[in-house]
């Protein structure tokens, strides 16, 4: 499927546990022309990942921070090449290594997320 400007649509996996939080942001990266699929838990996100699926995974690391920074690195051992964002509030230290590809503060707008989101899928 494409976008109406010719670009391939993106399948984004994104994964929080606040379920009015999940929906806002699934539909705010569909009205973008992304294909979004979602998931309430790291469980969850583990049984639908297949290599190749997504081509941007992001996690809230409100949930479970340490939880996802393991999962993330099972991500990138799995596929080097896929792609994963956090999204974190101010007081939350991600340690900079190969996990993950961009950490997104929480505190940004819709419209920053948005941005982001799309310079990672660039």
């Amino acid at each position: 499927m494409t976008k109406g400007n010719g670009e391939a649509k993106k399948r984004v996996l994104l994964v929080d546990d606040e379920p009015q939080i999940l929906r806002l942001r699934a539909d705010i990266l569909q009205r973008q022309g992304h294909e979004v699929e979602t998931a309430c838990s790291l469980e969850q996100a583990r049984a639908v990942w297949r290599r190749g699926t997504y081509s941007l995974i992001i996690v809230d690391l409100r949930q479970q921070p340490k939880e996802a920074l393991v999962f993330c690195e099972e991500l990138k051992r799995e596929d080097p090449d896929q792609l994963v964002a956090f999204l974190t509030a101010p007081m939350i230290y991600v340690p900079r290594n190969a996990c993950p590809d961009d950490v997104i503060p929480k505190e940004d707008g819709p419209q920053e997320f948005v941005e982001r989101v799309q310079a990672l899928l660039a």
